[in-house]
C-alpha cells in the first residue's frame, strides 16, 4: 500500500488549477491551501472531516479532483515539487499554490519559511483565532480537538525526545546563564504583589501534593496533614504572642548564634538594603497620603 499521493484539483468556472500531496486517505483529505478563493470553493483540512468526506463523495458540477501518483513520501514530495516548479515557470497564474513547496529534507526555516518577511493583519489573526476558537469547540467526533488529550505514548516520546535535546544542547533553557536586572525583579515583584490563589486552587494544590500519590511524596518530601500544621502554626503564634523576657531573650541569643554561623557579609548587606529600600517605600507612601489629604482639606 502506498504511503502517499499526489493529486490535481480543477475549477471549471475559474478554470484554475491546485497541485498538492498527501499522506492522509483520500476519502477524508481534500487540501491545505491557504487561499481564501480556493478555500470557498473547496472546504480545506481545517473544516470537519464530515464536511470534507461529503464534499468529495458530493463533488460539485465543474469541479474534480484526479490522484496523478501515489508512492513513498520522499517520492510524492519530490513529484509534487517538480510538478509545481514547472508550472511556476510557464503557467503559475492558473494555480491556487502560493508557494512552490519544499524539496524533501528541506530547511523550512529562515527564508524558506512561508511567512518569512510577512505579518499578518489584524483582520487575519482575529480569522485564525476564530478558526482556532471553533476547532477546540467542536468535538472529535465532529472533525475539531474538543475533549483531545495526548496519550501515554505521545507524553513518553515528548518527555524523550526533550530530554536527548537537552543533553545534546539543541535546546538551552532561555534563563541559563542569565540574572534579572534589578528593573525586571522589581517589576516582578510589583505584578505578584496582592497575588492570592483562588480558594479551588489550593485546594487542588493540597489533593495534588498530599496523599500516597502526590508530588511530594514522589519527590521524598512528606508533610503533616494540613489539619495538624494549621494546628501547628496556630500553636507557634499563640505560644509567640504570650512569650515572656526570658523566652524573648533565649530567642534572641539563638538568633545571633544563627546569624553569626550562616549569615554572610554579603546576605547581610542584601537584606539591609531590602529593609532601607521598604522603609523608604513606606516614608514615600505615608508623605503621599498626607499630601493628597492636605490637598483635599485645601
Amino acid at each position: 500500500m502506498s504511503e502517499a499521493f499526489v493529486y490535481i484539483w480543477y475549477v471549471a468556472s475559474t478554470g484554475m488549477y491546485y497541485i498538492g500531496y498527501s499522506t492522509k486517505d483520500s476519502d477524508e483529505y481534500t487540501h491545505s491551501s491557504r487561499d481564501e478563493e480556493f478555500c470557498k470553493l473547496i472546504p480545506n483540512w481545517k473544516s470537519s472531516i464530515v464536511e470534507r468526506k461529503d464534499f468529495i463523495k458530493n463533488t460539485p458540477k465543474g469541479v474534480r479532483r484526479r490522484v496523478l501518483a501515489r508512492g513513498t513520501k520522499e517520492e510524492m514530495i519530490e513529484l509534487e515539487h517538480e510538478l509545481l516548479e514547472n508550472r511556476k515557470a510557464k503557467c503559475w497564474h492558473r494555480y491556487y499554490n502560493i508557494i512552490t513547496n519544499y524539496p524533501f529534507g528541506m530547511s523550512m526555516s529562515g527564508e524558506n519559511n512561508i511567512m518569512y518577511g510577512r505579518k499578518d493583519t489584524e483582520e487575519q489573526k482575529e480569522h485564525k483565532r476564530q478558526l482556532l476558537l471553533k476547532q477546540w469547540q467542536t468535538p472529535i467526533g465532529e472533525g475539531g480537538r474538543k475533549g483531545w488529550k495526548p496519550t501515554e505514548e505521545m507524553n513518553r516520546h515528548n518527555s524523550e525526545t526533550k530530554k536527548r535535546m537537552y543533553a545534546e544542547g539543541k535546546i538551552v533553557p532561555w534563563m541559563k546563564g542569565k540574572t534579572h536586572s534589578e528593573e525586571a525583579k522589581r517589576k516582578i515583584g510589583k505584578a505578584s504583589k496582592g497575588r492570592r490563589h483562588s480558594e479551588d486552587t489550593i485546594k487542588r494544590m493540597c489533593e495534588t501534593r498530599g496523599g500516597p500519590n502526590g508530588t511530594n511524596v514522589r519527590s521524598g518530601i512528606s508533610f503533616a496533614p494540613i489539619e495538624e500544621q494549621r494546628k501547628h502554626n496556630n500553636a507557634l503564634r499563640t505560644k509567640k504572642r504570650n512569650a515572656t523576657d526570658e523566652t524573648r531573650e533565649a530567642y534572641n541569643k539563638h538568633m545571633r548564634e544563627y546569624n553569626a554561623k550562616y549569615l554572610t557579609r554579603e546576605r547581610k548587606d542584601e537584606r539591609n538594603r531590602k529593609k532601607r529600600e521598604n522603609r523608604a517605600k513606606k516614608r514615600l507612601e505615608k508623605q503621599q497620603a498626607q499630601a493628597n489629604l492636605d490637598n483635599f482639606s485645601a
